[in-house]
């Protein structure tokens, strides 16, 4: 037979019983060349999302990963080139959760996609620097959106004053003879992820 759900009767409470504790919200903490970034998840609204980002930070793939593009009053990008503009990509992908996350404010942390392909997430996340609205999912009847939308897993909780120095940084475009592409709005000087760990623990967060 099939797994189904199944409803335990709820039980009689005992007038002394404790309340329960609290779920811990999962973090990042992003220690970069230019500072550090704390980011909250949000478990809640972009399970798949979360997990996915997470299993790369528990691989330890963000390490050593550079912001590849900046792009003021947009955002900021990273998560596929280290250092010497070597792709450090991975072949796992994630389905796109815009429909039930939250919007694209300025401080929240989406994961980028290829353009017509919403289900596409790799490793490629980025941070809002403004509002923006025409990155989210279009709902039924909407004007404003996308027919995919990006999804939200998180937001910046400390170091948004990093963010916006990040933003800052002169840029230009990048030429290498082993991409097929050029990169434009890469910084000229390098801005490094020099690691990202996950807290489940506010408190302990350093």
């Amino acid at each position: 037979s099939g797994l189904g759900i199944f409803y335990p009767l709820q039980a009689q409470e005992s007038p002394n019983a404790a309340a329960p504790a609290p779920a811990e919200i999962p973090h990042g903490v992003y220690d970069t060349s230019m500072g550090s970034i704390i980011i909250e998840l949000y478990p809640d609204k972009a399970p798949l999302n979360v997990a996915h980002f997470l299993k790369q930070v528990d691989n330890d793939h963000y390490d050593g990963i550079v912001f590849h593009r900046v792009m003021t009053g947009f955002v900021i990008q990273a998560g596929s080139f280290d250092e010497n503009y070597k792709e450090h990509t991975i072949n796992e992908t994630v389905d796109n959760e815009a429909r039930r996350s939250v919007s694209n404010k300025k401080g929240t942390i989406a994961m980028a996609q290829k353009p017509g392909d919403q289900n596409s997430a790799s490793s490629d996340f980025f941070i809002n620097l403004v509002d923006n609205n025409h990155l989210d999912y279009r709902s039924a009847g909407s004007m404003q959106g996308r027919a995919d939308g990006y999804t939200v897993f998180g937001k910046v909780i400390e170091g948004m004053d990093v963010v916006e120095k990040i933003a800052a940084v002169p840029v230009e475009t990048k030429k290498f003879d082993d991409l097929s592409y050029k990169l434009e709005n890469c910084p000229v000087d390098n801005i490094v992820i020099n690691e990202v760990r996950r807290v489940d623990d506010e408190n302990s967060i350093e």
